[in-house]
């Protein structure tokens, strides 16, 4: 259910629910993310580099050292 762009650490409870059957996955996504994401990487909800873990940050990240893509 994670957006294929986000990187491998990034988690929230969103990604382990299904999209609904209106929706898109990704229009989903978005509309269920006023729930807190952590990284896997820290558990916690601050990245390796000691910025916010959030989909906004995590997506497509090359601009954080930290970022791993899923593929």
């Amino acid at each position: 259910m994670k957006p294929i762009k986000a990187c491998r650490w990034l988690e929230n409870k969103a990604f382990m629910m299904g999209p609904s059957a209106e929706k898109s996955p990704d229009e989903d996504l978005l509309d269920q993310f006023s729930t807190p994401c952590w990284c896997s990487k820290t558990h916690d909800s601050l990245g390796p580099d000691g910025d916010d873990a959030d989909l906004k940050g995590c997506i497509g990240a090359k601009t954080r050292d930290c970022f791993e893509s899923e593929i």
